[in-house]
C-alpha cells in the first residue's frame, strides 16, 4: 500500500509487529533518520492493528506523518 510519503508492507500474523526503514536518500544523518523513526513508532504504537506485520518505507521527510499512519492502518483494519 502506498500513501502520500509512505509505502507499507504487511501480511497478517497473530500479534502485531512493525518496522521502519529510513534511507539516506530520505535524510542524510543519523540523528534526522532515527528522529523520523521516532515519531513514526510513536504514531503506530497509537493505531497499528493487532493482527498486522508492517514494514514502513519512508518516501519524503514530512514533519507529520499521523495523517499517513491514520490512513494505512485504517486500510489495514
Amino acid at each position: 500500500m502506498r500513501s502520500a510519503h509512505l509505502l507499507a508492507k504487511y501480511s497478517l500474523a497473530p500479534s502485531g509487529a512493525a518496522a521502519v526503514v529510513v534511507s539516506k536518500k530520505v535524510a542524510k544523518t543519523a540523528v534526522s533518520r532515527n528522529r523520523i523513526r521516532r515519531s513514526l513508532y510513536r504514531e503506530l504504537s497509537r493505531s497499528l492493528p493487532p493482527h498486522a506485520h508492517l514494514v514502513l518505507l519512508v518516501q519524503k521527510n514530512v514533519s507529520d506523518y499521523s495523517a499517513d499512519i491514520a490512513t494505512l492502518c485504517s486500510k489495514l483494519s
